[in-house]
């Protein structure tokens, strides 16, 4: 069972590459997706400066998994 983790996000960049067109339809229309993301954070993955208040992270994403069905 995972364990609660110690750092605190609320934004993430995720790079969508096969069903992008539709994603950005919907997104445009006004519509929301909700997914769940399973990615890991390894190696040299700070790819910002720490500004004051966050740093951002590449990650590798294993599985997106999408709610109730898709777009």
């Amino acid at each position: 069972m995972p364990c609660p983790s110690p750092f605190k996000s609320d934004f993430m960049l995720l790079d969508v590459k096969r069903g992008r067109h539709a994603l950005a339809r919907k997104i445009e229309a006004g519509g929301k997706v909700t997914v769940w993301i399973k990615a890991t954070i390894e190696g040299a993955s700070g790819v910002g400066r720490d500004d004051g208040t966050s740093m951002e992270f590449a990650a590798t994403v294993h599985n997106v998994k999408v709610r109730n069905g898709g777009c």
